[in-house]
């Protein structure tokens, strides 16, 4: 199980896990990015798209309401797996 977005390293916990196993995604949407797990995460060069474009849009929150109070981006994406880097 992969509880962390392979896109910007947010997690929901493992209530809320974004793939069910390497293979099998959850279909849930980061609250942080809005990228939708099985779509453009699961190859390396749709997720560095997919990072790159939100990054570029100034790393905007999808869902504001999940966005923690001091919020780091850059510290949030050390929880990126090292294979989706």
């Amino acid at each position: 199980m992969e509880p962390y977005c392979r896109i910007c390293g947010y997690t929901h916990g493992i209530e809320f896990p974004m793939w069910l196993s390497e293979e099998e995604p959850s279909d849930n949407i980061c609250s942080c990015c809005g990228a939708q797990t099985g779509y453009v995460d699961s190859l390396l060069d749709g997720v560095r798209s997919y990072r790159a474009a939100w990054m570029k849009n100034g790393c905007k929150w999808w869902n504001e309401e999940f966005k923690p109070a001091n919020w780091n981006v850059f510290e949030q994406m050390k929880n990126i797996p090292e294979k989706w880097i």
